[in-house]
């Protein structure tokens, strides 16, 4: 069984669509971390979009789940994310510092849950719609990061931020490699899109 962490994107929709295709039994998972009843308001009290993890983004994970017939779960980790993301940003912020939340939710927070959550329904695989490629260094003993997409030309500018954070996975996240897929941003749609 392979766990696929399902954001509500077109990645990992598309990774979850791939993998069904390929005949793989699959769980869905997606993390509630921001306390939803604490929405931004703008200047007349309208509530503002959410830029990551809304609501909207787990009814459109559960409904890909759902259309694709795997299980899916939403993991409330609220607290987990006050403690270990906002309460260090907030704190480095007024420190002068520019952290960044993200990287932090994805290194110690979002993928190393992942691996715990895929061990504990008996899934020996994890996807992601993060682009990404990993090899097992046998000399190193360890897990490597490679770059999502071998360079065949000079560098160009990247078409997705779906790759950055795989940049900070925990290497303990690597040892439960899941299929990974290097076709571009736009073909991944076009996978995705007669299937859901």
């Amino acid at each position: 069984m392979i766990a696929v962490a399902m954001s509500g994107g077109v990645d990992s929709s598309t990774a979850a669509a791939l993998l069904k295709t390929e005949g793989h039994d699959l769980v869905g998972f997606s993390m509630q971390l921001w306390d939803q009843r604490r929405i931004n308001v703008g200047p007349n009290g309208e509530p503002l979009p959410s830029r990551c993890c809304s609501l909207d983004d787990l009814y459109d994970a559960r409904t890909v789940a759902t259309r694709l017939a795997f299980p899916f779960y939403v993991v409330n980790l609220e607290d987990e994310f006050e403690r270990d993301v906002v309460h260090p940003f907030v704190s480095n912020y007024l420190n002068g510092l520019t952290p960044s939340p993200c990287v932090a939710c994805n290194s110690f927070l979002k993928f190393d849950k992942l691996v715990e959550l895929a061990k504990s329904v008996g899934a020996d695989k994890v996807a992601t719609g993060h682009y990404a490629r990993v090899r097992y260094d046998e000399v190193r003993g360890r897990w490597l990061l490679l770059r999502a997409v071998k360079r065949l030309a000079p560098a160009r500018p990247r078409s997705s931020a779906s790759s950055s954070p795989c940049s900070s996975i925990a290497r303990r996240a690597l040892s439960l490699k899941g299929p990974t897929f290097s076709p571009s941003r736009t073909r991944m749609v076009h996978v995705v899109q007669p299937r859901v």
